[in-house]
This record gives C-alpha cells, sequence and structure tokens, in this order.
C-alpha cells in the first residue's frame, strides 16, 4: 500500500492507523495515459523524472532510495534506475531483510533531522531477520554453499558462516509466448517499452503486420 508516514514524531505526531490505498492503484501520471509529444517521447526526460521522483520519495519517507527501509539489496550502479528494475514495494518484507543492518548503521544528522519531521513506521520483527546473499559460487558435496564476494554488506554478514540450505529453488528466466494468438496474425516490438537511449533501429519482430 501506499506509504503512511508519522509527520513531526519529534513533537509528538503519531502513527495513522487509516489504510492506504494499494501502491500500484493510486499512482495515475498524465504522461502514462494519454499522447505524449513526439520530443517528450524520444528524449530520456520522463525517465529522468520517474527516477528522481521515485527515489526522492523513498528516501524522503523511509531514507533508502533503493526502496521501502532498504539498506541492503539495492542494485548495482549500472541498474539503479526505473527504467531497469521493478523497485521493492513490500513494507511487510523489509523490516526483516533490514534489521541486522538497523542495529549497527550510523545515521547522519541529515537522516535524523529528515526521520524527526517525516517517517513511515519500520515494524517490530521481535529479533526474527532474513538474510541476503550474494550470487552461488559453489556447492560443497556436504551441502555447504559458497558465495561470491560481492563486496557488499551481505557478502561480509554472510562470509564466515557454514550455510546447509534445507531448500534451494531454483529459479529460470522466462520467454514471451502468445500461444493464443496466431503466430500470422500478430507482430512483437520491445522498442516501445524501452527507455529512447535503449531502443534499437531493428526491433524484435514477426515478418507479419497486425490485422
Amino acid at each position: 500500500r501506499n506509504l503512511n508516514p508519522v509527520l513531526f514524531s519529534a513533537f509528538g505526531g503519531k502513527p495513522n492507523s487509516t489504510l492506504t490505498f494499494p501502491l500500484d492503484n493510486a499512482r495515475a501520471s498524465l504522461f502514462d495515459t494519454a499522447y505524449v509529444h513526439f520530443l517528450l517521447r524520444n528524449s530520456n526526460s520522463l525517465w529522468t523524472f520517474y527516477d528522481r521522483y521515485v527515489k526522492g520519495i523513498l528516501w524522503l519517507n523511509t531514507g533508502t532510495p533503493g526502496g521501502l527501509n532498504q539498506i541492503v539489496g539495492e542494485p548495482s550502479p549500472d541498474k539503479n534506475h526505473v527504467s531497469k528494475i521493478f523497485f521493492n514495494k513490500s513494507s511487510k518484507t523489509s523490516p526483516y531483510i533490514s534489521y541486522p543492518y538497523r542495529l549497527n548503521s550510523k545515521r547522519s544528522l541529515i537522516d535524523r533531522i529528515r526521520s524527526g519531521i517525516i517517517q513511515s513506521p519500520i515494524p517490530s520483527t521481535n529479533g526474527r531477520h532474513i538474510d541476503l546473499a550474494p550470487w552461488p559460487e559453489s556447492v560443497s558435496l556436504d551441502g555447504v554453499v559458497r558465495f561470491k564476494d560481492s563486496g557488499r554488506p551481505e557478502y561480509q554478514r554472510v562470509k564466515s558462516e557454514e550455510i546447509k540450505p534445507d531448500i534451494v529453488v531454483c529459479c529460470t528466466d522466462y520467454k514471451h509466448t502468445f500461444p493464443f494468438l496466431d503466430k500470422n496474425h500478430y507482430r512483437v516490438s520491445m522498442k516501445a517499452s524501452l527507455p529512447p537511449d535503449k531502443r534499437s533501429t531493428n526491433s524484435h519482430s514477426h515478418d507479419k503486420t497486425p490485422h
């Protein structure tokens, strides 16, 4: 759901128990639902605005522009843009992921001032947490996982631990298919869904045009 921050908690502000709208149903940009002038459509202006707007709102409410209270697990710098990622919007999961890092994090003066003015509440996890880890490098014969050194806080936390998972879920990639359509009567193009600087002159399409 949409964020429901506490305003001026330093002066006695209290949480509002009113439920907010689901996040995906509460945003309607004019540029997403109406005609866009070709000069705007062919530039990166919209993506630049979206990127700064989303990250700004996240930082203002939680202090973490990578996601809701998301201290770790953010994308690499070359992928950390709204045109390339799907932001973590789960306020239910984030407290468990960030819990070990919140205990030892040193907050800046700016962040302390910000949270005194506006801050989305972080629910208690009662000491429970979810550990993140880098991509596995190998698995020994007795089931111990060795992780790649990613140079990130997640690796520093698990590098000295012996981790033997009970279950390993292999998540494979997926391919877009339209089995319910006649292949001779549709055309697929990825160009329109990409930022202008990522569009190529050759679209990925079938030979037939739509009818």
